[in-house]
């Protein structure tokens, strides 16, 4: 997978367009006009355009399988921008619920674009709670046929975030998610505090957190350089905080005590620079996944302002997160082609009732024909080439 600096060399001359009509329709139409025409609309669509021509110039086949992910993330572009069209004459007759429409289209083929493995039902189920609980608060303000295609939409739209946060895999350690709500738990404790034992108890939580923290990083590649210049820092907090403890004398050996953990859990973080290297590989998935969230922001703040009640900025905010949303999706597609070739070399999996019909017919056919162990004694063939 190439780096994200490396990549940013080679494409971003092709994204210098997107950049640009970004700007102009925002200069001349940084608020929403009254009254849209033409110009407007051509201005809305030109950034999503430029997007669709990258994807052209980053290469595309309509018959390679390893261009798949590409395709899908090109007709969503398409659809999304049928589906700005529709939304700028949106008071019209049917064109908002067309628009939406187009939209759900493009949700849809940018979930399929995601793909479904890994599956993640944690994430899954996280969306749908969100989903529903969106959808309940613009219940109140829909009806006819807007109930049934905000209910489509909603679930599309979270069906594509789910896939999106589920294939960059950063959500899978449920020990990790405890020590990050340890952490905020800390936080609470230190920041409302009331009486010295809530100080004590949330610099205990920040303590134990610090020390799951390095435990998980571990201790390979112990890299001494990297203790010696955090260890530096940290004496230097000491010995400012020392002078600035007033009545809190009786905490500074709790404090040493914290910094002295949260600079080897920092050392820790700093040694296995791999971490790092993980990140630079999966950096076009987690495009996609910043994406997708930006995608639901913009959405978000679309039914609120329409259904609910005027949201300050509001044309500000959904265009800026949509174009945001646009062009990290459109840059996921850089070296996907890789991930497709990877992905199809490896050995596909069945699903389960090809699993369990494989299984059952071994089972059967090592119970009905057992397999004897026989020792053949193999000469090696170049013994045989000597000898000639």
């Amino acid at each position: 997978m190439t780096k994200p600096l490396t990549v940013l060399k080679s494409v971003g001359p092709k994204l210098v367009p997107f950049f640009k009509t970004c700007a102009i329709f925002f200069v001349l139409y940084g608020n929403e006009p009254a009254a849209c025409g033409i110009v407007y609309c051509i201005l809305k669509c030109l950034p999503v355009i430029s997007l669709i021509l990258f994807i052209l110039l980053d290469g595309m086949s309509l018959s390679e399988s390893y261009y798949r992910y590409s395709r899908r993330i090109l007709i969503g572009l398409i659809f999304s921008c049928f589906g700005d069209v529709f939304l700028v004459w949106k008071h019209k007759g049917m064109n908002f619920e067309l628009g939406l429409l187009m939209f759900a289209v493009a949700q849809t083929e940018y979930a399929r674009a995601f793909g479904w493995r890994p599956f993640n039902l944690y994430a899954g189920g996280t969306f749908a709670i969100l989903g529903a609980a969106v959808y309940y608060f613009l219940s109140s303000s829909l009806d006819g046929i807007m109930s049934y295609l905000v209910a489509l939409y909603i679930t599309l739209i979270c069906t594509m975030a789910w896939r999106a946060v589920a294939r960059v895999q950063i959500f899978d350690d449920f020990r990790t998610w405890c020590k990050l709500c340890g952490s905020f738990a800390a936080i609470f404790c230190l920041l409302s505090k009331t009486t010295n034992f809530e100080l004590l108890f949330g610099l205990v939580l920040f303590a134990v957190a610090q020390i799951e923290y390095a435990h998980a990083f571990g201790w390979k590649s112990l890299n001494l350089y990297v203790g010696g210049l955090i260890a530096v820092p940290g004496s230097a907090v000491y010995y400012l905080l020392s002078t600035y403890v007033g009545d809190m004398v009786s905490y500074m050996y709790l404090v040493a005590l914290f910094i002295t953990l949260v600079c080897i859990m920092g050392c820790r973080a700093v040694a296995r620079f791999q971490l790092l290297d993980d990140l630079w590989t999966t950096w076009g998935k987690l495009f996609g996944c910043i994406g997708a969230m930006f995608f639901v922001l913009s959405d978000l703040t679309i039914a609120v302002d329409k259904f609910c009640f005027d949201v300050p900025c509001a044309h500000q905010i959904i265009m800026l997160t949509y174009y945001a949303a646009q062009v990290l999706i459109a840059l996921s597609v850089v070296d996907s082609q890789v991930d497709e070739l990877l992905n199809s070399n490896q050995k596909k999996t069945d699903g389960p009732i090809d699993k369990l019909f494989k299984r059952t017919a071994n089972y059967l056919s090592q119970t009905l024909h057992p397999v004897h162990h026989v020792h053949v004694h193999r000469e090696h063939p170049i013994h045989h080439v000597h000898q000639e």
